[in-house]
């Protein structure tokens, strides 16, 4: 792992807990919390890039699939626009720690989210037009997956 992916994960860290509580409760992700994180993560990848200038290009095509597939999301009103920054802030630093925590989150999430929406189905909700936050199964998956590498090292 770069050096420089330690400050985004770091902060990433910190925020978390209360980003997904925060989403839960609010079905927002605030930008007081997620643009900074967006901060460090540029700083992060210019850094490596300035280093190591091939190492930079895997994360910058990972950061942009992710732009691409939340966005997406977004126009199809699948995802909200926090969602969408939350996705390339996780994916970003994700691909600059260590790409093997991408796969191993990507299913986590699907799994979480899954389960989020099962829950709700089973507790008698509608399931068109259900929304549901998703900041706490983007961020308990990057996490797993974050375990899962750091546990296959």
């Amino acid at each position: 792992m770069s050096t420089f992916a330690l400050v985004p994960l770091l902060y990433l860290a910190a925020v978390s807990a209360p980003l997904a509580v925060t989403d839960a409760r609010t079905h927002r992700l605030p930008n007081t919390v997620v643009v900074p994180g967006l901060v460090l993560l540029s700083w992060a990848l210019a850094g490596v890039g300035m280093r190591d200038p091939p190492a930079v290009l895997g994360p910058l095509a990972a950061a942009g699939a992710a732009v691409v597939v939340f966005g997406v999301g977004w126009a199809w009103g699948g995802v909200g626009m926090g969602d969408v920054k939350l996705g390339l802030l996780l994916t970003g630093v994700a691909a600059v720690t260590d790409a093997r925590i991408l796969p191993a989150a990507a299913a986590a999430t699907a799994v979480l989210a899954g389960a989020a929406v099962g829950a709700r189905a089973l507790a008698g909700e509608q399931l068109a037009g259900l929304r549901i936050p998703l900041g706490p199964p983007l961020l308990g998956g990057f996490w797993f997956g974050a375990l899962a590498a750091f546990v296959a090292s």
